[in-house]
Order: structure tokens, then C-alpha cells, then sequence
């Protein structure tokens, strides 16, 4: 191969590169502009306590150990959604979050492939120091990222972790930032944010072999 026709394509590769950044730079504008003036739904206080069925949660509910917060709004902490008492999740529906929220009156609950941009992503209106719900339709994978992020225009909203899991599953804590270029796991951690829906194999469908 020629070095021209090395370096044009090169050059092509350079200018890719340059249009995903201004892509990307004109999506994070987008976004901040969409979480601005678009809907605000009201969250419901609920108590905490296991949601029943086709509820995956991996914190073993209230009080917090801590308060997670961060001062940039572009910083996500949530879970890897990927098993259920070590089983594997299926794709399908997501239809309710809940979180437990810290200081801050608001939030943005995230839905989120593991590695890209949201999926879903609403300023959700709550009440600090308690769970609260809303109802959602987001068809998910079977595995992805659920968690918290900052209302727009201002620090982080803190959101609620356990340093323990519920039904010995271990920790499912991570930090991302909003399209999931850096993710960073939290060792020994699970956030208190939950999700329900159509995601959880019944045990009838599950396959066991007996040596």
C-alpha cells in the first residue's frame, strides 16, 4: 500500500474521529437542554420494603450507610442490572424504578446499556430521605445500567448505598458518566436503586443439571 493512500486514510479516520466529538458534544448540549424544559413526572414515597415480584434490587433496603454525591451533573452512580439471586435477567420491559433519595428534592433516574447514552432519562420530583417510585415502559437488554444522575444546572443529586446485598448477590455499584465512556465500579458497593418489570426468568424456565 502506497504512503498516499496511507495517509488519506489517515486523514479520513482524523475527521471521523473530529465529527464523534462534535456528535457527542452536541448530544451532551441536546440532552441538558431536553432535562431543562421537558416534562418533570412526580415520584411516589414508598416505603422501601421489597416491591414482590419481578422487583430486582440488590440493597437490603433502608437506612443508608452513606450518601453518594459527585459536583459534576454528568456523573452517574447506579448498579449493573445483569442477574436476580444468581440467575441471568432477560430483555424485556422495565416498567417501574425506585430510589432511595438523599438530600436533594429531585433527581434524574437512568436507564442505560452498559457501555452508551441513556435509553431513558426523566427529572423526576421525589422527597429526600425515603424510596421513591414512578412508572416507566423502557425495554431494556439483559444487561444494562440503572441508576442516578443530577438534575441539570446543579451538583449531583445524592442518592442512597449499602455496603451489604440482599439474598447473598454480591456488589453491583457503579459510577459512569452519562454516555458511558468512564466506568468505574465501586467495590463493596450496591446503590439503592431498583427496578421491576418483565426482566426476571421464572424458575420453571431455568435449566439444572444433577451430576
Amino acid at each position: 500500500m502506497s504512503g498516499r493512500v496511507i495517509g488519506a486514510l489517515v486523514a479520513v479516520c482524523l475527521l471521523a474521529a473530529v465529527g464523534q466529538a462534535q456528535e457527542t458534544d452536541a448530544e451532551r448540549q441536546a440532552r441538558r437542554e431536553s432535562l431543562r424544559n421537558g416534562p418533570k413526572v412526580q415520584a411516589r414515597q414508598v416505603s422501601g420494603k421489597p416491591e414482590g415480584t419481578g422487583t430486582v434490587q440488590y440493597d437490603p433496603g433502608g437506612p443508608p450507610d452513606a450518601l453518594l454525591s459527585n459536583a459534576s451533573a454528568t456523573y452517574l452512580f447506579g448498579n449493573l442490572f445483569n442477574s436476580q439471586s444468581g440467575s441471568p435477567l432477560n430483555s424485556g420491559t422495565i416498567t417501574g424504578l425506585s430510589w432511595y433519595q438523599g438530600a436533594l428534592p429531585s433527581a434524574v433516574p437512568v436507564l442505560a446499556p452498559f457501555s452508551a447514552s441513556p435509553i431513558f432519562a426523566v427529572l423526576a420530583v421525589g422527597t429526600a430521605s425515603t424510596f421513591n417510585s414512578i412508572n416507566v415502559s423502557v425495554a431494556v437488554p439483559g444487561s444494562f445500567f440503572g441508576g442516578v444522575a443530577a438534575p441539570t444546572g446543579t451538583a449531583f443529586a445524592s442518592v442512597g448505598m449499602r455496603s451489604a446485598s440482599t439474598n447473598g448477590q454480591g456488589f453491583h455499584g457503579l459510577q459512569r458518566d452519562f454516555y458511558g465512556g468512564v466506568i468505574l465500579p465501586m467495590p463493596t458497593t450496591n446503590v439503592m436503586f431498583r427496578v421491576s418489570g418483565n426482566i426476571i426468568i421464572p424458575v420453571e424456565l431455568l435449566e439444572f443439571e444433577v451430576d
